[in-house]
């Protein structure tokens, strides 16, 4: 009973990710985004994205292996299947919860090869310390050659086509219909909602709002077409900062009891251990080799998927360098880039003279061909890493939930 209990979880659980994920990035594309998928799909040449799918794949197996290098330090010899099992199931539980993944990540390996979970975090930490350091460059790089006001435009300003409703008001902000956008966080459902308190419009029809005197523009001029450009909103931290002042207060209490300060000391030591693998490893080269292959295949990709799509294939180096920026900006916001990933994508394409039909249509079918395929593989590897509970795990576990 039990075990068919658990087979059964096997199947139910990755099957449940695997909708969940499916209705929750259609739910969140605009209409226009949603029109734009079946017809990039119907003219793409399929040898091209092929490609860059398996480049992709080349690029998350290669980081699967570099993570042998920083468990060698630590004497620790997993099995290269669970290290991509548990690498790719990261990926999946990151369009979940933000940054759930890097949790997950070491946790199934863990589990799956019996190490101590807080060390192998400490490797993951280790990893992330290295990709940061390479985003940063690459951005970097990026910005001396296009300069860093051009980035700036694309993943903070935005600009929108709209018109005036005949029955706007100054308490009726709903009124402007918006038609389209190059870039902004769901412009095209959430500006008129929150244009008041969030958004910033410094121009109208490419004249200072100021100088349009304001709201008393709109009013004036009902029921016409105009542009907007301005600032996006800059999102509050205050729940952040409150979250860290209590846990900070959390954790100063517990840490007067001695038996959870020796638990917590002990266990951050333990993270301490994996994180200065990458000061002790041996293996420093290859390790080195496998991170600028892993970051010259996120570049590749959107390379190969360009030559797939008519019009595309003349992409130059400045145009494919900002568009992986303002990508990778835009998966670091959101889970998976969804919302955002093609807005910013299309954003770059268009300030490098792409059609803004051809670069939307283009940054649609890339952002849902690789988010397939990760979460394909994602949950795979959730069934394929095979992870076995001891019956005293799965006793305990079900007396939790009968209780």
């Amino acid at each position: 009973m039990k075990k068919n209990l658990i087979k059964a979880l096997k199947i139910i659980i990755p099957m449940g990710i695997g909708i969940y994920l499916t209705w929750y990035f259609y739910s969140g594309l605009t209409p226009k985004e949603k029109e734009a998928i079946p017809v990039a799909f119907a003219n793409a040449n399929y040898f091209w994205v092929l490609l860059a799918v398996v480049v992709a794949w080349l690029g998350h197996f290669s980081r699967a292996y570099r993570w042998k290098f920083l468990m060698e330090p630590l004497g620790y010899k997993p099995k290269l299947a669970s290290l991509y099992h548990a690498t790719m199931i990261g990926y999946v539980l990151n369009f979940t919860i933000p940054r759930s993944g890097e949790v997950a990540r070491p946790g199934f390996l863990a589990k799956k090869e019996n190490l101590p979970f807080d060390k192998v975090f400490g490797t993951v930490v280790a990893e992330r310390i290295i990709d940061v350091i390479m985003l940063l460059g690459i951005m970097f790089i990026t910005g001396l050659m296009v300069g860093s006001d051009v980035i700036d435009d694309i993943t903070k300003k935005f600009e929108v086509n709209a018109t005036i409703s005949n029955d706007f008001n100054s308490s009726n902000l709903k009124a402007i219909i918006l038609e389209d956008s190059t870039t902004g966080y769901k412009v095209l459902t959430d500006l008129s909602n929150d244009l008041r308190k969030d958004y910033v419009i410094t121009e109208v029809n490419g004249k200072s709002l100021e100088d349009e005197s304001g709201l008393n523009y709109f009013e004036k001029n009902k029921g016409e077409q105009i542009k907007l450009k301005g600032w996006l909103p800059v999102k509050s931290n205050f729940w952040l900062y409150i979250i860290l002042i209590g846990g900070f207060l959390v954790g100063a209490i517990l840490l007067m009891i001695k038996k959870i300060r020796q638990f917590l000391i002990a266990k951050l030591m333990g993270m301490w251990d994996g994180v200065k693998t990458i000061f002790t490893m041996k293996k420093r080269i290859p390790f080195i080799l496998h991170t600028l292959f892993i970051w010259a295949t996120y570049i590749l990709l959107m390379w190969f998927m360009a030559q797939g799509v008519e019009g595309m294939e003349g992409i130059g180096i400045k145009a494919l360098m900002v568009g992986f920026v303002v990508g990778a900006v835009a998966i670091a916001i959101t889970p998976g880039g969804i919302g955002l990933y093609p807005i910013f994508i299309t954003a770059a394409l268009v300030n490098y003279d792409f059609g803004k039909d051809l670069a939307s249509g283009f940054s649609i079918m890339a952002w849902v061909i690789m988010t397939v395929f990760l979460v394909i593989a994602g949950i795979y590897s959730l069934y394929a890493i095979d992870i076995k509970f001891s019956n005293a795990e799965v006793e305990d576990q079900l007396n939790k939930e009968e209780n």
